[in-house]
């Protein structure tokens, strides 16, 4: 699954942060009251990880993606300055550059 698919999940799921009742509930927290988002029979310790990564999944996924955008960019300067000292072709340096983007899902 990629960064982008999983954001689309998270962006459809029904609005947190979610909190369970302890009997295998899972509800999101709305002024006025509770909206039920899933009823099964799940341990606490289920319940507590999928209430949490209600909210978290979204802030995991910003911060793989400003890492790799940080990596990109550095790696972008390192290899500039290579380029720049006649230790690599342009070729080389765009060649990088392309494997990394595509190692990364970036473009």
């Amino acid at each position: 699954m990629t960064l982008d698919e999983l954001q689309a999940l998270a962006d459809a799921a029904t609005p947190g942060p979610w909190q369970h009742t302890g009997a295998g509930n899972v509800y999101s927290r709305k002024a006025g009251g509770h909206h039920a988002v899933g009823f099964t029979t799940l341990s606490l310790d289920d319940a507590d990880f999928i209430a949490a990564c209600r909210t978290e999944v979204p802030k995991l996924i910003a911060e793989v993606r400003r890492l790799r955008y940080d990596n990109k960019n550095w790696l972008a300067a390192h290899w500039g300055g290579l380029f720049a000292d006649g230790k690599i072709s342009a070729q080389e340096h765009d060649s990088r550059i392309a494997k990394l983007e595509e190692a990364t899902g970036e473009t």
